[in-house]
């Protein structure tokens, strides 16, 4: 008997919440991705505008929402996450790719140099991982920012 084999936990993976099935949404574009938010994140209970959220939308191949996940919730103009608490929730949902979308609670979804600097890494992370890293979405007030769109990703 090997008492550090004995201590070893066993993983189950569990949807949290299942939906009666509905629409399929495709989010194959960023105004897509902000009606998702809209829907999904910013009409929650617990969303809060005067802080950052960022969030991770869980994709199959054809671009159909899977689920999301909410990575962390930061300051008024700041989230720190790293690239394995995006990939988490994909990896664990067999999904194809993600799309990483958070708000701006100043209202202006101009990229930061962090916001920059993140897209890389996860970019860089994804093509290792051989996941489809399909857009980050910055959400403001009455605009977004697609860094797809903009063509840096």
């Amino acid at each position: 008997m090997n008492p550090a084999r004995d201590s070893i936990g066993q993983f189950r993976v569990a949807r949290v919440r299942e939906d009666t099935p509905g629409p399929v949404r495709k989010l194959d574009h960023p105004e897509a991705v902000v009606a998702a938010w809209h829907d999904e994140i910013a009409s929650a209970p617990w969303f809060d505008p005067a802080k950052e959220h960022v969030v991770v939308f869980v994709l199959d191949t054809r671009m159909h929402l899977v689920g999301w996940n909410l990575v962390t919730i930061g300051l008024l103009n700041e989230s720190l996450f790293h690239p394995r608490e995006v990939f988490r929730p994909v990896i664990v949902a067999a999904g194809y790719g993600f799309v990483v979308v958070h708000n701006h609670p100043s209202g202006d979804p101009s990229p930061s140099g962090a916001d920059e600097r993140e897209t890389r890494r996860l970019r860089e992370a994804a093509e290792l991982l051989h996941l489809a890293f399909h857009d980050h979405v910055i959400i403001g007030r009455d605009a977004h920012h697609s860094f797809r769109g903009s063509g840096a990703l």
